[in-house]
């Protein structure tokens, strides 16, 4: 195995540990060939299910239940109106499991009239990684999950907040 089998085998581990049940459950696709495969789905044509690595349409509905309810406070460089075009979206992208690029590309038209394609492609990775985060956490404590440990893979995009969390326990409705 190379690195991103390694470290995919002991996330996968420590996750069934912590929640106790068989991660099995969702088939993950096979690995990208570089050490931190997300790298790679930044240039690549790659299904929102190929982006977060599994097939998310087991939670697909807490996802879109998140994204419904979610305000997109969180993107600052958003007028409300604009907030409630990418809520349409993301629902109609996660609903039919769209590239990445296809998303920006249809937040960079709608959105910014076709002028920034960069800030549209944060907002498409960012944005779906939330609404899938969140919609497994929902799932979670669906299922009776009461605590969550934050794992994170260290890579050139590694924030310092990430760091930080590496390994802390926290109470899922936190």
């Amino acid at each position: 195995g190379n690195l991103a089998d390694e470290i995919r085998i002991e996330l996968e581990k420590r996750l069934a540990e912590l929640l106790d049940f068989k991660i099995e459950t969702f088939t993950r696709p096979p690995p990208a060939p570089s050490p931190f495969g997300i790298t790679q789905s930044f240039s690549k044509e790659m299904s929102i299910e190929e982006f977060v690595g599994f097939p998310y349409k087991q939670i697909l509905s807490y996802v879109l239940a998140f994204i419904n309810g979610y305000s997109f406070d969180e993107v600052t460089s958003l007028s409300g109106a604009q907030k409630n075009k990418l809520k349409n979206i993301m629902q109609s992208s996660l609903e039919t499991n769209q590239t990445i690029p296809k998303l920006a590309d249809r937040i960079n038209a709608d959105l910014f009239d076709g002028k920034d394609l960069a800030l549209a492609s944060v907002i498409a990775r960012t944005e779906t990684v939330r609404a899938v985060n969140h919609g497994f956490l929902n799932s979670y404590e669906d299922r009776g999950v009461k605590r969550v440990k934050w794992i994170t893979v260290e890579d050139q995009r590694t924030d310092d907040v990430c760091l930080e969390l590496d390994g802390k326990v926290f109470d899922i409705a936190d």
